[in-house]
């Protein structure tokens, strides 16, 4: 949606105008180029004396813009406006410039550059001040940007501002303090005391900035101040709490981290009675946020002091259920909100196990301390949430309090999974998905784990076979020539990514141990759970394991990425991928030859085993799978380019890995000569062949052609045609002259000259120029007799699209259209044929050769000249826009847009449009058009 300019909180029009560029780039490069260009704008500005504050401050505004929004800013991009930005924080005039430049400062400056000490004396300047917005600053900055040089300009002032009349400056001063104690501990020894003070301060932002000092002062064995003592000092400021507030988290995360601590068993009791107390004085008006970090604060507590209050055999305490933590949480169990479930199982995720599964050896309060049936049944039926988050939390609780539940819920789910059904391919995924998100909760070891994805694998892999099989055969894949293909089971894409997530956290050690077990060919009797043999032993049995299209993949990344941390040799590994390739379909062999390609670097020499397999593989495969194992066999024959080229990648991964080849294959095109085509007479036709006969080249190279003069010399409407003439005997270009001397060597027949790429191009643009007479011979020697110079073809650029065509056929060349063309120049107002790959210089030419009185009009857009190119674009599919590419030389605006117009069917140009920028998105354009009907349905575009 467009924001006007009065709305969008811009400082300026230039402000407003560069987020609009920015917002209508269309790829991140061209958001870098705009940004860059508008940081040299302000870096010129800058340099220029006079700038007023407010001038300066809307420059670092921009800048700081400019820096969030680039991609990857160039080093030392924005040190020219560091300078500015001090000066600014020192003289700036408003309280506004003032911020702005020390949020600069602290975003841009880096630590231990000079100009650090420059801002000391400005901040010790700010920090004796008597107004408190210059305070507030001043404390800001060394809150966010702490550093050694200043500790000696701002200690003292710092301790006289602990006595501030404002508790906004104390609290300020108080975090300041924390932030500078990490440099210099010292800075704290002579304000200890009055911490204490400021710990039971009434407002509980001074307070929490003094504890929090406290807290991690009290980490260390010489603090004057006992861990209990302040965990008694918390749990007073907890307790004086009237009402939720803000500062009720910020004093609970401070418990929990004190009680974390040792030697703090005195302070559990005092802590557990006032986080009861709070919870059941607002109980109805706890937020979710606040109740959690009650209870994860409760989970430091241990469960032998909870369990005490339940065992002291009082009779009103055996009866208070609000002493009870289960007992707060149980309403949220019963509620449909997702919040409310949410805060239940989180809360009970922290809560110790005895105090709700009635596992405790206390009897007097049974009820109190035991989950009902139907509290079980209701938890039991977040296993089944389509929430992944509720399912994850179920997950670890089960875990946590028996995990054998949870063994015996993947050996259901193992055994229900139902049959692979392609048409409803999201029935078969969810139980599946479950099978490795159960998987992950069991948190088995490396070995386990393995064991556990091997066995998923087997049951996806047996339920897919018994689809193929119930639908008459075997899938079949990469067939070719007519035969007969059968639907193959998909690749579980969630299910890879799954397994590779969890390779990627785990460690080196799992890593290995997972690619030794998954290349295994059996399984051994290991349970899910521990490392002995239990109930489940039947789930895990010794069975030999082909892969599917699933396993195989996994089988494939690992090789890869975790290949070198395996115990099997790298040879061994890349005959196990080999195995599997001609059996798999192209999406998978595509996946096994990028593997083998990464593996065979890691060999001492090539597999002939295995590029014999490959060889065979590309002989009865498609066209894509045929170019990857091509280009396994390139790269297998130039074995030390396969090392660099795997040395090169940025990681072991197959996606980088495909990356540095495709890399290779873009650097071998661009060095590649470009073909020319080379016609001879029919008579030197045989002779030629016998003499290329052992060679499979083509082409020949050739030299590209040089820029021309002028579009004008040949496609000028407007000129005489004794102005063009005398035009095209002034300059003409190297292809020029090359033609004019090959039909000096050839001057009886045409067909025997050298057809250059230029003329090609040329004469793909107008097909009428391919011209045959009745009696089949060709009409270009007729033509040629009536020039007695060649024409200029370098004014249409070559496209080699066409040069590598299958269909080779020799053409009989005609010019007597382009003869037609000459000679109606002065008469005919159409512009020049094709658009394509025309440079500015040229489309002066091509604007020049429109009738300037009669075909031109203009107006103004509210849209960016950007916005009417994409309104051309998806008006009509009859219309071709291109957008003429721009010099880095030519003095024109940045933004604006040259663009010539054809249409699908016909290439010639019919119109030509300039779109120059204007203020808060609008530009002016201009279009020349010699159509009446095509110019006014521009027009309307363009209006």
């Amino acid at each position: 949606m467009e924001m006007r300019l009065s709305t969008s909180g811009a400082l300026s029009r230039s402000h407003y105008a560069l987020v609009q560029r920015v917002e209508h780039a269309t790829s991140p490069q061209e958001i870098d180029l705009v940004v860059l260009r508008e940081v040299t704008d302000i870096r010129n500005r800058l340099s220029k004396t006079g700038l007023t504050s407010a001038q300066r401050m809307e420059c670092l505004v921009v800048l700081m813009y400019c820096s969030m929004t680039l991609s990857f800013p160039p080093p030392n991009t924005f040190e020219f406006s560091l300078s500015h930005a001090v000066q600014l924080a020192e003289s700036g005039q408003s309280l506004r410039d003032r911020r702005i430049a020390y949020q600069y400062c602290i975003q841009n400056i880096p630590a231990g550059h000079e100009l650090n000490l420059m801002l000391v004396n400005t901040v010790r300047k700010d920090i004796e001040s008597r107004e408190e917005p210059r305070l507030a600053l001043a404390l800001d900055y060394l809150l966010q940007k702490p550093s050694p040089d200043v500790i000696p300009a701002v200690q003292a002032r710092l301790i006289s501002l602990l006595s501030h009349k404002s508790v906004d400056i104390k609290r300020r001063t108080l975090l300041a303090l924390r932030a500078l104690s990490t440099i210099g501990p010292s800075l704290l020894d002579p304000i200890l005391p009055k911490l204490k003070k400021r710990a039971t301060h009434s407002n509980l932002g001074v307070a929490l900035g003094a504890l929090d000092i406290l807290s991690d002062h009290a980490k260390e064995h010489n603090s004057p101040f006992s861990r209990d003592e302040i965990i008694m000092i918390v749990v007073t400021q907890i307790s004086n709490i009237r009402s939720p507030s803000w500062g009720l988290i910020g004093l609970l995360q401070t418990l929990r981290n004190l009680l974390a601590l040792k030697d703090t068993h005195r302070s559990h009791e005092s802590a557990y009675n006032a986080l009861m107390s709070l919870l059941e004085v607002h109980k109805h008006s706890f937020t979710p946020g606040a109740l959690l970090e009650i209870y994860h604060t409760l989970s430091r507590i241990p469960a032998s002091v909870i369990l005490s209050h339940f065992d002291s055999g009082d009779p009103l305490s055996a009866s208070a259920s609000h002493l009870s933590p289960f007992g707060f949480i149980r309403p949220l169990l019963a509620s449909y909100d997702p919040n409310s479930q949410y805060a239940f199982l989180a809360c009970l995720l922290h809560l110790h196990k005895e105090l709700w599964t009635g596992s405790s050896a206390i009897n007097s309060m049974t009820a109190e301390l035991t989950v009902t049936e139907e509290e079980v049944i209701r938890i039991m039926s977040f296993l089944d949430s389509e929430d992944a988050t509720l399912r994850s939390m179920t997950y670890r609780i089960l875990q946590l309090v028996e995990p054998a539940i949870l063994s015996d819920y993947f050996a259901r789910l193992l055994g229900d999974l139902p049959v692979y059904n392609a048409s409803d391919l999201s029935r078969f995924m969810r139980p599946v998905m479950r099978l490795f998100e159960v998987l992950e909760a069991l948190n088995a070891p490396g070995q386990l784990y393995v064991r556990g994805v091997k066995q998923i694998l087997r049951k996806v892999d047996t339920a897919t076979h018994s689809k193929s099989q119930s639908n008459g055969g075997s899938s079949t894949s990469g067939s070719r020539n007519g035969e007969e293909r059968t639907s193959s089971p998909a690749v579980l894409e969630r299910a890879v990514e799954l397994v590779l997530l969890h390779l990627n956290n785990a460690s080196p050690e799992d890593q290995a141990t997972f690619i030794d077990e998954f290349f295994a060919q059996s399984d051994l009797n290991v349970n899910l759970v521990d490392h002995k043999q239990s109930d489940l032993s039947n789930l895990i049995h010794g069975e030999t394991l082909g892969y599917g299209p699933t396993g195989v993949t996994i089988m494939a990344a690992i090789a890869a990425e975790y290949g070198s941390l395996s115990r099997m040799p790298p040879e061994s590994m890349l005959l196990v991928l080999n195995g599997y390739i001609s059996s798999s379909g192209p999406a998978v062999q595509e996946a096994l030859l990028l593997s083998m390609l990464r593996v065979s670097a890691r060999c001492t020499e090539p597999s002939l085993t295995v590029n014999d397999s490959v060889r065979k593989l590309a002989e009865r495969s498609r066209r894509h799978i045929k170019f990857r194992c091509q280009q396994f066999l390139d790269l297998t024959d130039n074995f030390s380019e396969l090392k660099l080229l795997a040395s090169s990648a940025k990681s072991s991964s197959l996606p980088d890995f495909l990356a540095a080849i495709e890399r290779r294959q873009l650097k071998a095109r661009s060095l590649a000569p470009i073909p020319i085509i080379s016609s001879l007479p029919p008579s030197e036709k045989t002779q030629h062949s016998s003499a290329t006969s052992s060679s499979k080249l083509r082409y020949d190279p050739y030299d590209p052609p040089r820029a021309a003069p002028s579009r004008r010399t040949i496609r000028s409407r407007t000129a005489s045609p004794s102005t063009a003439e005398s035009l095209g005997s002034a300059s003409q270009s190297p292809i020029s002259r090359k033609s004019q001397s090959l039909e000096e060597n050839y001057p009886d027949d045409p067909l025997s000259r050298t057809v250059t790429a230029g003329e090609i191009a040329l004469i793909g643009g107008n097909s009428q120029w391919l011209q045959v007479d009745a009696h089949g011979k060709s009409s270009s020697r007729k033509a040629q007799q009536q020039y007695e110079k060649p024409p200029d073809l370098i004014t249409d650029r070559i496209d080699l699209i066409g040069l590598d065509s299958p269909f080779r056929t020799e053409p009989h060349l005609s010019l007597s259209r382009l003869e037609e063309k000459e000679k109606g120049s002065a008469v005919s107002k159409s512009p020049p044929a094709s658009p394509a790959h025309i440079n500015r210089q040229q489309f002066e030419a091509v604007w020049s050769s429109f009738d300037t009185r009669t075909f031109s009009v203009r107006g103004w857009s509210a849209s960016s000249p950007g916005g009417l190119l994409e309104s051309l674009q998806t008006f009509s599919d009859e219309l071709a826009p291109s957008v003429v590419q721009s010099d880095p030389q030519d003095p024109f605006i940045e933004d604006d847009l040259f663009i010539l117009i054809s249409t699908t069917q016909d290439p010639h140009i019919i119109a030509a449009l300039k779109l120059k920028t204007g203020d808060e998105g609008s530009c002016l354009w201009m279009l020349r058009c010699d159509d009446v009907a095509q110019r006014e349905l521009l027009r309307g575009v363009l209006q």
